[in-house]
């Protein structure tokens, strides 16, 4: 059994591994975000879906959903409610020089997407410094504003520590959010109790 695995191994370290699917081939890619003078830097992304259409899916924690052509890399951007989403940085001289764990996070398709061409998004909202998920519209092929904005659940629980923020559409067609530990148990919130298994019922 050991030479058998040990077998296993040295071929997975020596023979190139490939992918297939639908006949397509998969390889490996270096993917660089480094310079923000190139049209492929993100600043700061969270989530990334990939859509029935072959397009990609890519919001960042400061407010900005982009749609990306993964073949040619162009991308337009769907939503920028940047103003309104609340994003906890470091500066020094200028210069971000941290970035916490709050802001724009999870995102999903609906789940009868392009039929029913809309979104949703999980942010931590300006002002009352509470996540929302919210969902938004593409009418006639429009990038949406937050007009269209329709408000699904509102005041849930974020910090800039452990807020987690992973939102998706489950089999049964509900939305589930992980709203984290919210940094209890350690440093300055080590007296604070733990909800993250908390399993609150929402209709």
């Amino acid at each position: 059994m050991k030479r058998n695995l040990a077998f296993i191994v040295l071929c997975a370290l020596f023979f190139p591994l490939r992918s297939f699917c639908q006949g397509e081939t998969f390889t490996a890619k270096l993917v660089l975000n480094e310079n923000p003078a190139t049209k492929y830097y993100l600043e700061h992304p969270f989530e990334i879906l990939y859509g029935p259409d072959d397009s990609l899916w890519v919001n960042t924690r400061r407010g900005i959903v982009y749609k990306i052509d993964p073949a040619s890399g162009n991308r337009r951007t769907i939503l920028d409610i940047s103003n309104f989403v609340k994003f906890t940085t470091s500066v020094s001289g200028g210069v971000v020089t941290g970035i916490s764990q709050d802001g724009m996070m999870g995102m999903a398709l609906h789940p009868d997407y392009p039929t029913v061409d809309s979104f949703f998004v999980a942010y931590a909202v300006t002002g009352t410094y509470k996540v929302r998920i919210a969902r938004y519209r593409i009418t006639n092929s429009k990038i949406t504003t937050r007009t269209n904005e329709t408000i699904i659940l509102d005041g849930i629980p974020v910090n800039t520590y452990h807020s987690s923020g992973r939102l998706i559409v489950g089999p049964d067609r509900k939305l589930y959010y992980s709203c984290g530990t919210q940094g209890a148990n350690q440093f300055a919130y080590s007296c604070n109790k733990n909800r993250a298994q908390n399993l609150p019922n929402y209709s």
